[in-house]
């Protein structure tokens, strides 16, 4: 009899645990659709990395970590792509504004095929119910035209990390 009484204890911890889990859409399959932005007219890009990761690590070094935190490109009616970055450090805090210029063919052919088939998930992010360190992961927000994601949000379209990636590290070379 104890040993029943046992079994359906855990029995029903497990079905609660499961239910939780899959009401969090923690464990739900969502699959990113690919949406081709390349015919965008302006593209903005924004992020937010948290000072108290990269402050500590970069003055410890004894070197500035440099990033693109804002970015505009206009495709112009003359078929030109107008960049507008700004550039920010973390410690210290600065933010540097480098004056707008034209894109190289080739900075716009390669910005283009990262625009062609962006993976975007209209799911909420899948762990937004449990509490865990996000303060430690950086929120980007992406703009082509009417199209907006971000990387971490519990309620908006999200692009996918591997595009995240690849747009960043692209803006990134561009400085």
């Amino acid at each position: 009899m104890k040993m029943l009484r046992n079994s359906l204890k855990i029995a029903g911890i497990t079905f609660l645990a499961s239910t939780a889990l899959f009401g969090a859409g923690c464990l739900t399959a969502t699959y990113p659709e690919t949406y081709d932005a390349s015919d965008f007219e302006e593209f903005e890009f924004r992020v937010d990395y948290p000072s108290r990761v990269y402050s500590s690590s970069a003055s410890e070094l004894g070197f500035e970590i440099t990033f693109v935190c804002e970015a505009i490109i206009n495709h112009e009616s003359s078929g030109e792509y107008l960049l507008q970055l700004t550039l920010c450090t973390v410690d210290p805090p600065t933010r540097t504004e480098l004056p707008q210029r034209a894109m190289t063919m080739e900075e716009a052919q390669r910005f283009l095929e990262l625009s062609r088939e962006l993976a975007i998930n209209r799911h909420p992010w899948p762990f937004c119910d449990i509490p865990t360190s996000i303060g430690l992961i950086h929120e980007a927000f992406f703009r082509w035209d009417e199209l907006e994601l971000v990387l971490i949000d519990c309620d908006r379209a999200r692009l996918e990390g591997a595009d995240v990636d690849s747009v960043e590290r692209f803006l990134n070379t561009l400085f």
